[in-house]
């Protein structure tokens, strides 16, 4: 017998290409990912990228899948929620363009869930508005349901300190992911808080792992 969180049992049963594991009578169905796409995006971009820092764009599928790749044990990635602030075609016609490209490719895969917030216009250029508020929320969402075996946040920004902290409150397995250089092992507060003072998983994605995921750059290849 497996012993999960708070000493509960833990049944297996494969169904199909899932994994799904029984926790004390709660039927956790793989993994959940949960995608800051901007900061996931920018980040990576000028950590690997910066000649391509404004063009650059990564696959939010790859990168779950990557992060599946890491894991101790070899569950599915399931469920993938990407938050992201959306242009206006009026204000910014490229980047709406770019934006709905990627919202096109997203579709093709049924595990995302795609979670658009506009754009917010003021005098020094386009902000996003309620993307922190609204990951952090589906982030916790999904940890206190106790639907997935495990929850992971894709992000490098510190003000989400206090969802992990709820999260991690739930008994679900937290994880974070974030993008590094190859000799930091923290990448940034945000990591550095996650793994030193919650001791959480944290999975580090290097510059391999970036072009993996750049779809331009495999389709190049």
């Amino acid at each position: 017998m497996i012993y999960g969180p708070f000493g509960l049992p833990i049944i297996t049963a494969t169904l199909g290409v899932a994994v799904f594991r029984v926790y004390g009578g709660i039927m956790n169905a793989g993994i959940a990912v949960f995608v800051d796409f901007e900061n996931l995006r920018r980040v990576g971009a000028s950590l690997f990228a910066p000649d391509l820092s404004n063009e650059a764009t990564v696959c939010p599928s790859l990168v779950a899948d990557l992060i599946a790749t890491r894991r101790p044990t070899a569950t599915p990635v399931t469920s993938i929620t990407v938050v992201r602030g959306e242009p206006s075609r009026f204000r910014d016609p490229h980047a709406a363009s770019r934006f709905g490209r990627d919202a096109a490719r997203w579709s093709l895969d049924p595990r995302i869930r795609k979670r658009f917030r506009p754009l917010h216009y003021g005098p020094h250029g386009a902000k996003e508005s309620g993307v922190d508020v609204r990951l952090s929320l589906d982030f916790v969402e999904a940890a206190k349901s106790r639907r997935f075996e495990a929850v992971v946040l894709l992000t490098g920004d510190s003000d989400f300190g206090p969802a992990l902290d709820d999260a991690a409150s739930s008994g679900t397995r937290v994880e974070l992911a974030f993008w590094a250089k190859e000799a930091k092992r923290f990448g940034s507060p945000l990591a550095d808080y996650a793994i030193r003072q919650k001791y959480l998983w944290a999975h580090q994605l290097t510059e391999d792992g970036f072009w993996d995921c750049v779809p331009d750059q495999r389709t190049a290849a």
